[in-house]
């Protein structure tokens, strides 16, 4: 009996040591004025852990994560991370229809490059 009760303690103390490391990172999309693009696609904004420039054909990890926005009108959202660090927000139309970043068909129309330390916010401007 006694030994059940330690296992269980030590399963609890480390399911809340894990819960304890995860940050929720919220954020904006502002839409700035450049009438020279439009897009009938699904637009989305991903997060990527690391610096991406996106100055060569970029591979975005496949641990980016991915949310679903509304093109040209301001909108938030939400992101969890494991652990503090740099991570790159970015807006695309996703123009093959997959759901994820490709740099070779879909359009980047904004990118931010943010130091996450404990929760935070960010904002990354793009253009419709």
């Amino acid at each position: 009996m006694r030994r059940s009760f330690v296992v269980v303690a030590f399963v609890l103390i480390a399911f809340l040591s894990s819960c304890a490391s995860k940050m929720v990172i919220t954020g904006t999309i502002t839409w700035t004025d450049k009438a020279s693009f439009s897009s009938t696609k699904d637009c989305y904004v991903g997060m990527a852990a690391g610096a991406l420039s996106f100055t060569s054909a970029t591979t975005v990890p496949t641990t980016a994560t991915y949310s679903k926005v509304t093109a040209g009108t301001t909108t938030s959202f939400n992101f969890e991370a494991t652990k503090a660090g740099n991570e790159t927000f970015f807006v695309f139309f996703d123009v093959n229809s997959n759901g994820t970043y490709d740099y070779s068909s879909d359009s980047l129309v904004g990118t931010t490059l943010s130091y996450i330390d404990g929760n935070a916010a960010v904002t990354v401007s793009a253009y419709y």
